[in-house]
């Protein structure tokens, strides 16, 4: 069983040190992500096997994606300029800062994975697809812009229609994300049946995600490959990610992935709220 030592991990009340952290066995993986204010997220330098008696520095980060996550990956980004590669883990968060995370993965052509054990979901698979390159070994989950429009008999027409408007510029603005990155119009948006926040379609491996990928060069009506019929996308890949179900795959999957296992872990930045500390100090 393949083991690493997390130096540090960020809790609600304190620093913990684990000893030999078991970060690949979904057994231990734990399927509720805290979104107290105070745990935020933590990022690991961490060298993988990737055999020949090699390794690969990667970045990892666990958490919230929270406004401050694009500048503190970009901190470390600068302060190790090799690395290309960084592994999501998070159950979501702000959308507007994923939009800007995807962005800034784009331009510093950043490959993006899910390492085995893993989720990345809503907010964080928004900016996964703005990775140069992908490698999903866990969980990827997109849901459509939903927004919890309240009935007319307790709130305004006019607080009503403000919702509309709402995800409209909402769901706008995600549809244009990725085309953006060469993604079909249906991915993240308008996606059949989905009909709530908990409903998703799941990607278990890159070729899945890969069928919505839809940007060709060659063609001479590029707008078009946006709109067109998908192919081989079907009720297999839409669930109600319920957290007992999520918890099932992770814990019968056989599969573990294909290798890289964690062979050290260089350091761990745990992130403190922004008043506590300033890492680009």
């Amino acid at each position: 069983m393949i083991k690493q030592t997390l130096l540090a991990l960020l809790t609600s009340t304190s620093i913990a040190v684990a000893d030999d952290f078991n970060d690949y066995a979904p057994d231990d993986f734990n399927i509720e992500i805290s979104n107290d204010p105070a745990t935020m997220f933590y990022i690991a330098v961490m060298d993988l096997d990737i055999g020949n008696d090699e390794t690969k520095q990667i970045l990892y980060y666990e958490g919230v994606i929270t406004h401050t996550t694009t500048d503190t990956i970009a901190y470390f980004k600068d302060k190790y300029p090799d690395i290309t590669e960084i592994s999501l883990s998070s159950a979501g968060g702000a959308a507007w800062e994923s939009f800007k995370l995807g962005e800034w993965l784009s331009d510093n052509e950043m490959t993006t994975t899910v390492s085995p054990g893993r989720i990345c979901m809503s907010a964080c698979a928004y900016a996964f697809v703005g990775g140069s390159d992908y490698k999903i070994d866990g969980l990827l989950g997109f849901h459509a812009s939903w927004v919890d429009i309240p009935e007319v008999s307790i709130a305004t027409s006019d607080q009503v229609n403000a919702y509309y408007l709402q995800g409209q510029a909402i769901g706008s603005y995600l549809t244009s994300y990725m085309m953006l990155n060469g993604f079909h119009s249906q991915l993240g948006n308008a996606m059949p049946y989905i009909t709530d926040q908990e409903n998703f379609w799941v990607f278990k491996h890159e070729d899945e995600l890969m069928k919505f990928y839809v940007r060709n060069d060659d063609s001479q009506d590029l707008f078009a490959n946006y709109f067109q019929e998908i192919e081989g996308i079907g009720e297999e890949n839409y669930v109600i990610m319920s957290g007992e179900k999520m918890e099932n795959f992770l814990n019968t999957r056989e599969d573990l992935g294909r290798g890289r296992p964690v062979v050290n872990t260089k350091i761990v930045f745990p992130f403190f709220p922004p008043d506590a500390y300033d890492p680009r100090n």
